[in-house]
C-alpha cells in the first residue's frame, strides 16, 4: 500500500479508506482537498514550511480560477514572481521522496533550476544580514537611555504579543542582542510525559518558523529566513500540568455531570 494514498484519502467517507487500503469499494474515490494536502505537508515533509504551503495554496487558487472561469490569472504573473518559489517547492518534495529534480524535469530544465534556486538562496541570505544591519545600526544610534526604555518595554510586549496556545519560546535577537525577542513555529515532537514533584512536565520542540523583535523591530517571516539569521533552527519549551488541576478536572466531570 502507498502510504501517501492512505493519507490522502478523504476521512468523510469509509469507502475512500477502503480504496486506499486496496479493497474494492463503491463510487469514486476521493482524495482530501488540495489545501488539507498542503497542511499535511507541514506535518511530514522536512523543509516545507508555512512559506511554501502559502505559495501552494495561492498557486492552487490561481489554477482553479484558471480552470473554472475560463480567465488566464498565470498571464498576469511575471515569472520572477513565482519561478523560483515553485521550483523549491519541487526540490523540498522532491528530496523527501528520494528523487531529484533531475528525476522530474529532466536534466537541462533541473540544471537551470537548480541554478535558479541558488541565485534565490544567496539573494534571500543577503537580504537577511542587510535587515539585520540595518537595524542594528538604527537601534544602535538611539541614546543609551531610550535604547535601555526599549528593552524594558519590549519585555512586557513581548508577553502581550505570546498567544496562549501557540508553540513560542524568548530568543536573542541577532541585530539588537535583546533577550525579549520572540520565535515561534511548529510542534516537530514532544517527549515521554515524566514527573516532578506534583507536576507532569513534556518537551516539546519546534522548528523556528517566525521572529519578531520587540526592542528594534527586527521580525523574520519563515525559516528560510531565519536560516541566515543565527537564530537557533528549533528551540524546546517545557509544558507543565498540575496534578492537583487533574485531580479538580477528574472530580469535576464525575460529579458535576449527574
Amino acid at each position: 500500500m502507498d502510504s501517501g494514498t492512505f493519507t490522502n484519502a478523504d476521512p468523510k467517507q469509509i469507502e475512500n479508506i477502503y480504496y486506499a487500503l486496496g479493497l474494492e469499494g463503491v463510487g469514486r474515490p476521493r482524495t482530501v482537498p488540495l489545501h488539507s494536502v498542503f497542511l499535511r505537508c507541514l506535518r511530514v515533509v522536512d523543509g516545507f514550511d508555512e512559506s511554501h504551503r502559502k505559495f501552494c495554496d495561492y498557486l492552487g487558487l490561481q489554477r482553479n480560477d484558471e480552470l473554472h472561469t475560463g480567465r488566464l490569472p498565470f498571464e498576469d504573473l511575471k515569472l520572477q514572481d513565482w519561478l523560483g518559489n515553485y521550483y523549491e517547492v519541487m526540490d523540498i518534495l522532491c528530496r523527501h521522496l528520494d528523487m531529484t529534480l533531475g528525476d522530474l524535469l529532466g536534466p537541462d530544465e533541473a540544471e537551470a533550476a537548480q541554478e535558479l534556486l541558488k541565485a534565490s538562496e544567496e539573494g534571500l541570505r543577503d537580504s537577511v544580514k542587510r535587515a539585520i544591519a540595518v537595524h542594528r545600526r538604527v537601534f544602535d544610534g538611539k541614546p543609551e537611555e531610550e535604547r535601555e526604555q526599549i528593552q524594558r518595554n519590549s519585555a512586557v510586549n513581548a508577553l502581550v504579543a505570546k498567544v496562549p496556545g501557540d508553540l513560542s519560546t524568548e530568543a536573542a535577537c541577532p541585530a539588537c542582542s535583546s533577550s525579549n525577542a520572540v520565535v515561534a513555529g511548529r510542534q516537530i515532537r514532544k517527549s515521554t510525559p515524566y514527573y516532578d514533584g506534583d507536576n507532569i512536565l513534556e518537551e516539546i520542540t519546534g522548528l523556528s518558523e517566525y521572529f519578531e523583535c520587540f526592542a528594534c523591530g527586527l521580525r523574520l517571516p519563515s525559516a528560510s529566513h531565519l536560516r541566515w539569521s543565527g537564530v537557533e533552527p528549533q528551540f524546546t519549551v517545557v509544558e507543565k500540568t498540575s496534578l492537583h488541576e487533574l485531580q479538580e478536572f477528574d472530580y469535576y466531570a464525575e460529579y458535576m455531570n449527574e
